[in-house]
């Protein structure tokens, strides 16, 4: 429309004036972007045409630059809607609030083992570096119900919170257990009445950076050798993997007793603890022990015998 506009006036402006088409089309922008400049000594017949062009042609141009204006904002939210919607499709994934040195470390390593992140970011410039880095992310507080409701915490296993003030991770633990009786919410403290005030929350684990990092300092002068196991068993070439292996319904390990699944399949296992519903954890499980859906079961030892009770942990897809 705006095209036209302009090519009415510069063919008007031609016939009317006999102008050249330069000068033509020179005038018929300065008309209608109401700029001016004079009226390059225009006729009274050219004068009523430049009237007419006025009233249609700031119209168009109006309404083109308007136009305009709400395409790119709306190109610029565009790819916000689409996140919106692979988010709104996650389940069984974690929700990570903060995104400091130890959210981006949580980020990269829960994302290295496949597990599926949303992270919960309330500074604009933050958030969209986060979105450079391929995350998917919620741009808000994450103390907001509305937020963690975006985040998906109707479909979530876990919420992490990496906060770096405490009364803000108070709250959106707070906020969480409302939303989620039985989701999994962990949380960092700095401080221990921090950690007492976050359990109160209704967080289920406490991560104190503090007492974690001394712990293991501890453990690094007075048991060397225990200390250097652990620091390694995460990594993918070591010979020791450490993991936990959950037993799923109608999982072919259902009824099998640890002694002769480690007499037959696991040989180079050690069956670690055992979590069973609420009771309190059975540290090395006897050979007795026969396995039910819903058991926790800490193994270490080979890796490939450890990836293959975690296959077996999990119930059978049928053939299509």
């Amino acid at each position: 429309m705006l095209l036209i506009v302009v090519a009415i006036g510069t063919v008007g402006f031609v016939a009317v004036e006999g102008w050249d088409v330069w000068r033509a089309l020179y005038f018929t922008l300065i008309t209608i972007t109401t700029v001016g400049y004079g009226d390059e000594g225009i006729s009274d017949e050219g004068k009523l045409f430049a009237a007419l062009l006025l009233v249609g042609g700031i119209a168009v141009a109006s309404y083109a630059l308007t136009l305009t204006m709400q395409t790119a904002v709306a190109s610029q939210f565009a790819w916000r809607r689409r996140m919106q919607k692979d988010i709104d499709r996650l389940s069984g994934h974690t929700i990570l609030c903060g995104f400091d040195r130890m959210g981006r470390t949580v980020a990269r390593e829960l994302t290295s083992k496949g597990v599926p992140i949303v992270i919960v970011e309330e500074d604009e410039a933050l958030f969209e570096e986060i979105c450079e880095l391929g995350f998917f992310a919620v741009n808000g507080a994450a103390s907001a119900d509305e937020i963690l409701h975006r985040a998906g915490i109707d479909a979530a296993d876990h919420i992490v919170c990496v906060l770096a003030r405490e009364p803000d991770a108070i709250v959106v633990a707070l906020s969480a257990r409302e939303l989620r009786r039985d989701i999994a919410i962990i949380a960092r403290a700095e401080t221990e009445e921090g950690a007492r005030k976050l359990r109160l929350a209704g967080a289920d684990r406490i991560v104190s950076l503090y007492q974690s990092g001394g712990r293991e300092i501890c453990s690094s002068i007075t048991q060397p050798a225990i200390a250097d196991f652990l620091a390694h068993t995460s990594l993918v070439d070591f010979d020791v993997a450490l993991t936990e292996v959950l037993v799923e319904e109608g999982a072919p390990l259902v009824g099998k007793t640890l002694g002769v699944y480690g007499s037959n399949e696991g040989s180079r296992l050690a069956f670690v603890a055992l979590q069973r519903g609420d009771e309190r954890v059975r540290m090395r499980p006897g050979a007795s022990v026969r396995l039910r859906p819903g058991d926790l079961i800490v193994v270490a030892g080979d890796p490939e015998q450890v990836t293959r009770m975690c296959l077996l942990a999990r119930p059978r897809r049928r053939a299509a």
